[in-house]
């Protein structure tokens, strides 16, 4: 399906990155087990513009395969830590294949 076709695909709008590469992000929304093996190719169709010696034309990307995993448990050690303490975080997850894991906190 098309990203026009399908409202839990969000195609964003495009930006250039600070290293100059322009890059337009695609959010899949509402992730379900059948997305598992779901396949989605991205298709850039360029506009000609003599003045900047760019020819129209398309290109259209490999595939990419969404693998779908699941978080079935979320614990902590501690549910209050004390300042200076250490806490262990254990995250148990289900997938097709060996999912990595990595936490983050605040975004970062």
């Amino acid at each position: 399906k098309s990203a026009d076709s399908n409202n839990r695909l969000i195609m964003e709008p495009s930006l250039t990155r600070i290293d100059g590469i322009r890059v337009s992000p695609l959010l899949l929304g509402a992730i379900q087990d059948t997305d598992d093996g779901l396949k989605v190719r991205c298709n850039i169709a360029y506009i000609t513009d003599p003045s900047k010696n760019v020819y129209g034309g398309t290109v259209t990307s490999e595939d990419l395969v969404v693998k779908v995993a699941k978080i079935t448990s979320f614990t902590a050690s501690q549910t209050d830590p004390i300042v200076g303490n250490t806490i262990t975080l254990t995250c148990t997850a289900t997938g097709g294949s060996a999912p990595t894991f990595s936490f983050t906190t605040d975004g970062r």
